[in-house]
């Protein structure tokens, strides 16, 4: 009986082990890679000293004496340097831009990376999080859990499932006309998760993938403006209400 047992043990530990290697090669063979833009800017970031650091947890850009943070959480599958382009653009406005590497590339398996973020970082004295899509999500919830640790919430493409209208938080949401793949009846349904004051900004001819280089996202609109022009119209919203 108990060499029946092993033998049974042995199989289930072994279908586990095959299930986890077959999940994680999906996983890795699924997501999306940055693109030239983001592979461009962290190279220059580098050379021109904007980059504060880049190591196995992550990279950020900005002064080293800023006084304004934003930690930024990935789309769901989407590799974190496709938002290099949107962190230079505000790094270079003088705010500190940090994001972490998830683990296969979702903030749900890591929603408190942005604790140790700030922890690390004590003379940042006002943090903003933000996120796209899931990650916007991953964002808001963290935050909600958190509140006093921040100033606000931004999200891009995304919406708050969590109840943060009561949270002290300023909320920017951010959304491309274009996007088909943010579920407009949830983001409104909602909408009653984020603080009444809360700002929307749509813009327009933006569709969902163009918060960071990555191609189109399966199932998105159409684009009707550049890569270049929506992070740049995302990032001067963002500094309009962070600087």
């Amino acid at each position: 009986m108990k060499v029946k047992l092993k033998k049974y043990a042995v199989r289930v530990l072994a279908l586990i082990l095959v299930l986890f290697m077959g999940t994680s090669f999906y996983l890795h063979q699924t997501g999306y890679e940055h693109g030239d833009a983001a592979e461009e800017c962290m190279k220059q970031a580098s050379e021109d000293e904007t980059m504060m650091y880049s190591d196995r947890a992550g990279f950020a850009m900005g002064p080293e004496d800023a006084d304004a943070g934003i930690i930024f959480y990935q789309g769901a599958r989407v590799d974190a340097v496709s938002y290099a382009p949107l962190m230079r653009e505000l790094a270079d406005s003088g705010i500190a831009c940090f994001t972490s590497y998830m683990p296969y590339d979702l903030a749900i398996l890591d929603k408190d990376a942005a604790e140790e973020i700030i922890r690390y970082n004590p003379d940042i004295g006002r943090w903003y999080i933000a996120g796209h899509s899931l990650g916007g999500a991953m964002a808001a919830s963290f935050a909600g859990e958190n509140p006093e640790l921040f100033e606000g919430v931004i999200l891009l493409g995304a919406y708050s499932a969590d109840d943060i209208s009561d949270a002290n938080l300023k909320v920017i949401s951010i959304y491309g006309s274009e996007d088909k793949i943010l579920n407009m009846d949830k983001y409104r349904e909602y909408s009653a998760n984020l603080p009444d004051d809360f700002t929307e900004a749509v813009i327009e001819g933006g569709c969902h993938s163009y918060f960071g280089d990555y191609g189109l996202q399966k199932g998105d609109g159409k684009p009707l403006i550049s890569l270049n022009s929506q992070i740049k119209q995302t990032a001067e919203i963002i500094k309009n209400k962070v600087i």
